[in-house]
């Protein structure tokens, strides 16, 4: 949001060309003779004067047989000198030579002994105490001649602040067709500036004009003249008489606020020429076009009593016999609230009231006494609801001072003598922001029903004036209210709005403009922004920002992140582009090798003026192949947008050696280790590949991201993150025998690398404390392994060992171990059949026990059953014997075997010797009488505390019913069946078949 203007046409430029002639001798030829206004040459010729003078302009007003030339004193002149040159005929032909420079002529001087009906060109040079110009004016041209004669017969009538002038024309000589006045005391006349009468009209005498003159400040003696003013513009002599007059003090009214429809508090001065009444008298203020309330409550409005000329008797505060009081004091005062206040329509009528009334003591009534020459002051308060005028113009009261007694009596009937003028105003919803904003004014005080324009008062070179002139845009237009408001929106945009304030007017449709004055309500702040494009980049690459809204002139800094990029600080390049005179403009910025990657403020000034926009930083970018990566690796890098031309790596200072820069999550990488330690080249486009082999370091080993980071030889830096592929391994399978293999198998360890150097994985089974079985082996590519590892014999059965996984690192920074749980489990024994009466043979199978070990003993309940000879495990810790069941009480009995150290055991159950056929069955045959009403059935072995269970398909591990034993039977429906010779009832009960039963 910035700020530009249109610079001023040098008006010295223009004028110092037209004085080419008049003032280039006294300043080029003969300086010397210039500074005292002397002619440097005999004839004086045309030359240029410098373009860098200033420019002042000049009035001129004729005369007779003269010229007065009159301007604005120019800061730092000393002196001023006119020249001039004329023609014959005004307005035709060709001016003559210049004259030589005159000597020192003052401000509102007169060139005299020209000729009457002759033409002059004039112009006026300032120069400084040396004589050496600094300012030359603007040429105008008069024409003198004889003006119209003195008036006679003069006489002036004082009123309240103003006069009545009366006067006779001359009746010979040019006529006049204007009037002018000046006014002083008698001595100062001559000196007192002559003024425009606006309002001549004819007297009561034939020929006698008069005029009135208001506003006036009161005076004991104010003296007048008046001359003529032809239609040429030529004035005549002043009257040959004065005339002598007092002013008196006139009624006066002010107001808080000049804005249509303020409610603000009003201050009504009335001087009193007849004596008042307090309670009795009233004072009247008729406000037409004012808004007044229905009521006004007396707290709302104050009177005040100023004393007027001194009295004795006539005391104005303090009580009698106490300080202050005795002979009235000049203007002294004293305040107090109505009688009583009343409003009918627009009049508001106002009792005086008692000034008087906390007095006690002494005479009273000389308090309360309005005298002659007194002035009451009536205050509206804002409480009292007085609203002004929703139009503007002039307005001011209508004032009677009458006697409540006696209605018809008006003691004072006051017009007001100076008016209340309510300004047209302009509000706009904002003051400041940039281009393609909407915001929303608003017109007061304008004609009701007629369109209202807005415009940018003041083009480019002026001043706003309150007038919608050529070059100046219009923005908006709305049709004014019947309360006289006109509001509409208008976005702002360039080139309509330059950089800084800009100011909005109104015209209505009657040619009505708004206040001048340029109040901030109608000021519009456009300030400067700026766009960048792209909206960011890597290091080395140009952002193109764009101006808009800008003061004319060169960027003198740029900012990224804070820091300096161009500029006037030390080290830095002075900065590009400038902004035009319709503030706008362009810099190019490149982005800088130190500029941190991310989202980052640029700002750009030009002179003292600012803006700022988020830019991203994407730096140096590295592509890593693959992402995942594990120690030891070789991957795969390319980079863009580092240093064209540059190298990987520092150059050390004095030499062309490369020093590494490349790291990973802070760990350096050995220079050696990238591309097999041959040089990085960065291209003219800011690329380069390389291979790199990581190193096998701490920062290598752990787990999650891990950046890389690369600076080049001309120190941009870019970085990537990758990740480190989790490390762990799994033994499989989780338990085992002693003396079987297992397999580990891990993954993220440091890779195989067949151009650098690889690493060993050591395996180890840890029985205890001693390292029994170690493998080593060589991870894959990508850190993955697989390897066989002999479970030691000696391992105890059951018992739980460590694994260990390590490798060491390289740079000694020690072995990193990766430890997990194997379990070998117990020995397991399992029986050919479950149950059987004594006498019976049964086969055991044994397994997990040590290899090549014997049996140390077979026992059932406390009986030694051991076979002989004893009979010993295979290579693979399995065994098989039979045993015989000896005579035992019927019932379960445990079978207990020892291997090596090691015991396991399991349940048989020894039944009735001599049993009857039946009383041990296979399963499908004890429920073959069920048949497709028969599910499944299921067995608890109290002595093992396992389950098995018989459904007809694969995978039945209950292989007989045992007379005894307790049974769960679950059938399809309700019935009645024979089983093992006894009759059994099995039910349903809704979905749930299932039924206990002892076989």
């Amino acid at each position: 949001m910035a700020k530009g203007f249109s610079p001023l046409i040098g008006l010295a430029v223009v004028v110092a060309l037209a004085m080419a002639a008049v003032f280039g001798a006294m300043s080029l030829a003969n300086p010397a003779m210039a500074a005292v206004g002397q002619p440097a040459d005999s004839q004086l010729t045309e030359r240029t004067v410098s373009s860098q003078l200033a420019s002042f302009t000049v009035t001129a007003t004729p005369g007779d047989t003269s010229v007065t030339l009159s301007w604005t004193d120019v800061e730092g002149a000393a002196s001023y000198q006119q020249v001039n040159r004329s023609r014959a005929t005004p307005g035709s032909g060709d001016f003559g030579d210049w004259s030589s420079p005159a000597a020192a002529i003052t401000n509102g001087g007169s060139v005299d002994s020209l000729v009457n009906g002759t033409e002059y060109q004039f112009q006026v040079q300032a120069l400084n105490n040396f004589g050496t110009p600094i300012a030359v004016s603007n040429m105008v041209v008069a024409t003198p001649a004889v003006g119209p004669i003195a008036p006679t017969a003069i006489t002036a009538v004082g009123g309240p602040a103003q006069v009545t002038l009366t006067w006779t024309p001359g009746t010979t000589g040019t006529a006049a067709t204007a009037w002018q006045y000046r006014q002083d005391v008698s001595a100062d006349i001559g000196d007192a500036a002559w003024v425009m009468l606006d309002n001549v009209t004819d007297g009561e005498t034939a020929g006698d004009k008069t005029a009135m003159v208001t506003g006036l400040s009161p005076a004991a003696l104010q003296v007048f003249q008046v001359r003529g003013v032809s239609a040429s513009g030529v004035a005549g002599t002043a009257s040959s008489s004065s005339a002598e007059v007092a002013i008196t003090q006139g009624a006066t009214f002010m107001a808080q606020s000049d804005k249509p429809n303020s409610n603000t508090r009003y201050d009504i001065q009335i001087p009193t020429s007849n004596p008042l009444s307090t309670l009795t008298d009233e004072i009247v203020i008729e406000l037409e076009d004012y808004s007044v309330p229905g009521t006004i409550g007396e707290s709302s409005v104050a009177l005040t009593l100023t004393r007027g000329t001194p009295t004795a008797g006539r005391r104005c505060g303090g009580v009698d016999g106490e300080a202050g009081s005795g002979i009235f004091a000049t203007n002294c005062s004293t305040t107090t609230i109505p009688d009583s206040v009343s409003v009918s329509g627009e009049k508001i009528s106002v009792t005086i009231g008692d000034w008087n009334k906390d007095r006690t003591g002494g005479n009273t009534a000389s308090y309360n006494e309005v005298m002659s020459g007194d002035v009451v002051t009536v205050v509206l308060k804002q409480s009292a609801g007085v609203r002004n005028p929703t139009e503007a113009g002039d307005y001011g009261p209508a004032i009677e001072v009458k006697a409540t007694n006696d209605p018809s009596e008006k003691l004072v009937d006051l017009d007001m003598t100076d008016r209340h003028t309510i300004d047209r105003i302009v509000k706009l919803s904002e003051e400041d922001g940039g281009l393609g904003d909407t915001v929303t004014a608003t017109a007061s005080g304008f004609k009701s029903n007629v369109t209202v324009r807005f415009f940018i008062d003041g083009y480019t070179g002026r001043d706003p004036n309150g007038r919608l002139e050529q070059g100046e845009d219009v923005l908006c237009a709305a049709t004014s209210s019947g309360d006289h408001v006109a509001s509409c929106e208008f976005m702002v945009s360039t080139p309509v709005f330059k950089s800084g304030n800009n100011y909005v007017n109104a015209v209505d449709g009657q040619g009505n403009g708004g206040s001048f004055t340029m109040a901030d309500d109608q000021k519009f702040e456009l300030k400067p922004s700026i766009r960048a494009t792209p909206d960011g980049g890597s290091p080395g690459e140009i952002i193109q920002v764009q101006l808009a809204s800008f003061m004319q002139g060169a960027v003198t800094r740029v900012t990224l992140g804070g820091r300096e990029v161009c500029g006037s600080m030390a080290n830095t390049p002075t900065c590009n582009g400038s902004v035009n005179n319709q503030g706008t403009g362009t810099t190019r910025v490149a982005i800088p090798n130190w500029a941190g990657a991310g989202i980052q403020e640029l700002k750009v000034w030009v002179g003292e003026q600012d803006d700022n926009t988020n830019v991203t930083i994407a730096g140096p970018r590295i592509v890593s192949t693959p992402t995942t990566v594990v120690a030891n690796q070789r991957v795969s890098l390319v980079g863009t947008g580092f240093s064209p031309n540059a190298r990987l790596g520092n150059i050390t200072p004095g030499t062309d050696e490369i020093m590494p820069a490349m790291s990973i999550g802070g760990a350096a990488i050995d220079w050696n280790d990238v591309n097999d330690g041959r040089v990085v080249n960065v291209d003219d486009s800011g690329n380069w590949s390389a291979s790199v082999d990581l190193p096998m370091v701490e920062a290598t080993t752990g787990t999650g991201d891990r950046l890389i980071r690369i600076t080049d030889s001309k120190g941009r830096t870019g970085a990537r993150n990758v990740t480190l592929a989790e490390r762990d391994f799994q033994i499989v399978p989780e338990s085992g025998r002693v003396g079987t293999l297992a397999v580990v198998r891990g993954w993220g360890y440091p890779g195989k690398n067949d151009e650098g150097t690889s690493f060993t994985i050591d395996v180890t089974y840890k029985v205890s404390e001693r390292s029994e079985t170690r493998v080593s082996v060589v991870p894959d590519a990508s850190g993955r392994f697989e390897v066989q590892l002999r479970i030691p014999t000696t391992a105890a059965i059951p018992s739980t060992n460590q694994v260990e996984v390590a490798f060491d690192l390289e740079r000694n920074e020690g072995t990193i171990t990766d430890v997990k749980q194997h379990m070998v489990p117990e020995g397991i024994i399992r029986l050919s059949a479950t149950s059987g009466g004594p006498g019976s043979t049964v086969t055991v199978n044994g397994e997990g026990f040590k290899n090549f070990a014997p049996v140390a003993s077979v026992k059932i309940g406390a009986i030694d059953i051991t076979p002989a000879p004893n009979p010993h495990t295979d290579a693979n810790g399995m065994m098989e014997f039979d045993v015989l069941i000896p005579g035992l009480d019927v019932g379960i009995q445990t079978i207990e075997v020892q291997v090596g150290g090691t015991t396991s055991s399991t349940g048989f159950t020894v039944s009735q010797s001599g049993i009857n056929p039946g009383d041990i069955v296979e399963v499908a045959k004890g429920l073959e009488e069920l048949g497709d009403n028969f599910v499944n059935v299921w067995h608890f072995n109290n002595d093992t505390k396992s389950w098995s269970f018989y459904d007809g398909e694969d995978g039945n591990d209950l292989t007989h019913l045992i007379t005894g034993e307790t049974y769960l039977l679950q059938i399809t429906s309700t019935t009645e069946v024979i089983l093992n010779r006894d009759t059994r009832n099995l039910t349903c009960v809704g979905t749930n078949c299932w039924n206990q039963i002892v076989w």
